[in-house]
């Protein structure tokens, strides 16, 4: 049963319900290190399609006006919008690219669309005249979390400060939604999220309690993080017993990058677990649950890889960084960090253990409904049961550290959050405050070289790595963090923006705890996602259009039912429900923008009844025989014939021989990888007309073999007469070009180098070019091309016929050649030889190299086609 049917089917089961249980590549130009280069194309495969949705389909480049370019190769397959405005065509992309930021959408992709950036690697902020964020589409980010609340999801605030104001609040849904059994509590027995509202920010509570601290002692010279941690702390060395040892050398710049070797999650607090304590024997000989004692634990914890070698993100990292600066300071990580930074910034709503220090339970938004039982899962001594409300969630933080550690254990409001994180901004200062200055608030956030998106703690864009939860319109300098319970900071230093998003979203019911018992209903939402949300909010820093509104609306909802349709972890009543959630929204705008609908349908008739009229004839693929004399058969071919071929057309066409590779026949380019949709659409872009014939090579490497297939006298005497003979093609070398794959590319190669007065343009996608094939290659043992006498493969033989042996100073002929690093069938060596002895003989010559992860397969060559298509028809006259 599909899985279309199946949503149906819960959707009139539960109505109303509210239940729970080819970058993207980037290339920078060698040339000019201002330069950078994208390449997208859409739709995204679902083994890469982020749950966020718009991060598939939104992002952001730089440009500066007459360098920047935007080309895109089909406008009627997806609904693109360039800085808030739908364009239509590439006059209207080049009119709308902005000097400095733009914000690109590639909505409701039904086929492929590829789109090529030449930016600008100089970032610059959004050029906006308000300030205030857009409201159509904070309007809509509203609706989606209501609609959200309404199917019983978390509730939550935001705060957004730019430029040292705030410039957008709101908060949504309710502090406890649920009784311990699951059940949804009555709306009205529910108290609502409001601005004092305090969360539990989890791991948060490393950058703005841990880092704060160590960047203000740091500053001050109290503390250098090439400290040992022995230096502090004399017991924490190698053991004799220790099977990886470093103890002895790891510093606090080794525990801020989570490279010190301890393990994840060592659970301190469980006197069952007996995974990270080095002796197997049934319990934990870590337990603890005294705070004075945990120390003495975190000394002992074994180490799981030599410090350096590796990036673990680990919570013992920050318990023994709490430590640290409570040694260094002669207080209570607490007691510090009020002193510090609380008072001073006047934080009123954030705090440890709030309901010790004048607070209630109903001050702050409860999380998980069962203590740390998951649901009845989970038990362990002195194991809360009750719903966790006023009280830190962390387990480590709880039971091992009295609520107060480096790792967890703060609470706070998004208000006061906002101007905690907005010191950043301002390198340290607050006022008249200096906490750190800049040198030293580089050091915490520069990259660490093995793993960009790890700052010293912060974690950063790192070259796209975190922006499913910063949003890819994020500069590449934002750094923020993250939290179990729900909790967000993004601190874009290029907008001088700091985005706070807090939610409850584990204050719901586990979904499958047999499964997989950290996974809860409200993590399905797109507000538990955090992508989806920080980019609407950067989408609200431009001005939207009703029309976009409803697109991208539009994409939220598709998207959600093609994780569900297509992806199984999807299908599950948390995603169903947030489904219907965005269904009730999208049905909500177009209601309200009905009218804008309506004009556009009947514009969109009009545009089809105006095609009619132009008689438009599709392109076609015609396949057919013609007989051979060289090869003594009827020998199969395809031709690809534009749209709108005219058999009458003076002049004729410029015509393309391309051949296929070792094991495959002359359909491969054709339903491999779709040749004819692919060739309609770079006909389109450049606006130039081509035939592109597809002959059957009988994995003949396209050669007169001995005793064998005459390949190069079939299609030199056979073939090319009699296309030119039955096709409107033109005759002149210049309108003339071959190419080829793997050994069609071996192939074209000889031809052009060969009869340079046949071709004057040669495109060869990953050529079989070797110079020596190895003994046990299988085309030695199976290929019969390169046979003489009573030898299966001749060496002297495939010398003779290579086509270096075909180069002459004089070959007035242009190659575009493209392979890839990872290459392991025709190695990168081969290729990048015969370029070599092109390029020596003064042969025009375009050589791209792709990235590693390309092999030589089918798969590579079809996120290609649409490139090596587009240069030929551009070359030929």
């Amino acid at each position: 049963m599909k899985k279309s049917i199946l949503i149906l089917s819960v959707a009139l089961l539960f109505p109303g319900v509210s239940f729970a249980s080819d970058v993207n590549y980037s290339n920078e130009d060698s040339t000019n290190e201002n330069i950078i280069y994208y390449d997208y194309s859409f739709p995204k495969d679902i083994s890469e399609y982020d749950d966020s949705i718009l991060l598939n389909s939104s992002f952001a480049f730089d440009a500066k006006k007459g360098e920047s370019e935007v080309e895109i190769d089909d406008f009627d397959d997806s609904e693109i919008y360039l800085n808030g405005k739908k364009v239509s065509d590439q006059k209207e992309v080049d009119e709308n690219i902005a000097d400095g930021k733009n914000y690109l959408d590639v909505l409701d992709s039904k086929d492929q669309t590829n789109v090529s950036i030449k930016a600008s690697k100089e970032e610059k902020p959004l050029e906006t005249k308000k300030e205030t964020l857009d409201k159509g589409t904070t309007d809509l980010l509203e609706k989606i979390l209501d609609e959200e609340v309404k199917k019983d999801f978390a509730g939550g605030q935001i705060s957004i400060m730019k430029d040292n104001k705030e410039i957008y609040n709101h908060n949504f849904g309710y502090k406890n939604n649920y009784y311990k059994d699951g059940r949804p509590i009555e709306k009205e027995k529910r108290d609502r999220v409001d601005d004092l509202t305090m969360f539990d920010l989890a791991s948060n509570t490393k950058m703005y309690v841990t880092n704060y601290s160590l960047q203000k002692l740091v500053y001050e010279g109290k503390i250098n993080l090439d400290d040992k941690v022995n230096k502090y702390f004399d017991d924490f060395k190698d053991s004799d017993a220790d099977i990886i040892k470093g103890k002895n050398n790891i510093s606090i710049r080794d525990i801020l990058m989570h490279q010190a070797g301890f393990p994840a999650d060592p659970q301190y607090h469980n006197e069952k677990y007996d995974k990270d304590d080095g002796v197997k024997n049934g319990k934990n000989n870590l337990y603890s649950q005294n705070r004075n004692y945990t120390l003495n634990m975190i000394f002992k914890t074994p180490l799981k890889y030599e410090p350096g070698k590796d990036t673990i993100y680990s919570d013992v990292d920050y318990m023994l960084l709490g430590f640290i600066i409570e040694k260094v300071t002669g207080m209570q990580l607490d007691e510090y960090f009020n002193e510090s930074f609380v008072r001073p910034l006047g934080l009123t709503r954030t705090t440890f253990n709030p309901l010790e220090n004048g607070f209630e339970k109903h001050d702050t938004a409860a999380t998980e409904l069962n203590g740390n039982t998951r649901d009845g899962e989970v038990h362990f001594n002195n194991i809360r049961r009750d719903t966790i409300w006023g009280q830190v969630h962390d387990e480590k933080a709880f039971y091992s550290m009295n609520g107060i550690s480096g790792h967890a254990g703060l609470f706070s409001n998004a208000r006061d959050l906002s101007k905690l994180a907005n010191i950043m901004l301002n390198n340290g200062k607050y006022g008249d405050i200096i906490f750190w200055d800049k040198e030293t608030q580089d050091l915490f956030t520069r990259p660490k070289q093995i793993d960009p998106s790890y700052g010293l703690g912060w974690r950063l864009m790192g070259n796209g790595k975190y922006a499913w939860a910063f949003s890819n319109l994020a500069s590449s300098k934002t750094y923020g963090h993250t939290g179990w319970t729900g909790t967000l900071t993004v601190i874009d230093p290029v907008e001088n923006m700091v985005i706070t998003l807090l939610t409850n979203k584990k204050n719901s019911p586990v979904l499958n705890k047999e499964n997989n018992p950290n996974v809860f209903y409200s993590d399905q939402s797109l507000s538990a996602g955090y992508g989806a949300i920080t980019t609407l909010l950067y989408k609200s820093l431009q001005e939207s259009s009703p029309e976009q509104i409803i697109a991208l609306s539009d994409e939220l909802l598709k998207g959600k039912e093609r994780l569900i349709r297509e992806n199984d972890d999807y299908f599950n009543i948390g995603q169903i429900n947030d489904y219907i959630a965005l269904k009730n929204v999208n049905d909500y705008y177009k209601e309200k923008y009905k009218t804008l609908i309506e004009v556009n349908n009947i514009l969109e008739e009009f545009k089809k009844a105006d095609n009619i009229l132009k008689e438009e004839k599709p392109s076609q693929r015609v396949t057919s025989t013609l007989y051979s004399p060289n090869l003594k058969l009827d020998w199969n071919y395809n031709v690809y014939l534009p749209k709108n071929y005219d058999p009458k057309k003076a002049g004729g066409y410029p015509v393309l021989y391309m051949l296929h590779g070792l094991g495959g026949n002359h359909t491969n380019l054709l339903e491999r990888f779709d040749s004819k949709t692919i060739l309609d659409k770079v006909i389109k872009k450049t606006g130039k007309d081509m035939i592109v014939v597809f002959p059957d090579g009988f994995n003949s490497f396209y050669i007169d073999q001995n005793d064998g297939m005459k390949m190069e006298k079939a299609i030199m005497e056979d073939l090319i007469p009699y296309i030119d003979k039955t096709y409107n093609t033109k005759n002149s070398r210049n309108s003339r070009a071959i190419g080829g794959i793997s050994m069609g590319g071996y192939g074209a190669a000889r031809f052009a180098l060969k009869y340079p007065d046949k071709f004057s343009k040669a495109t060869l996608i990953s050529p079989a070019v070797w110079y020596k094939l190895d003994e046990d290659n299988n085309i030695r043992k199976n290929n019969h091309a390169f046979k003489e006498a009573n030898k299966p493969w001749s060496d002297d033989f495939y010398q003779k016929m290579h086509p270096e042996t075909y180069i002459k100073n004089n070959s007035n002929v242009d190659f575009y050649i493209r392979t890839s690093l990872g290459d392991s069938t025709v190695p990168f060596d081969d290729v990048n030889k015969f370029v070599d002895a092109l390029k020596l003989s003064n042969i025009n010559t375009e050589f791209k190299i792709d990235s590693k992860e390309n092999e030589h397969n089918w798969n590579y060559w079809k996120n290609i086609a649409y490139d090596f298509y587009k240069w030929t028809s551009e070359s030929l006259e």
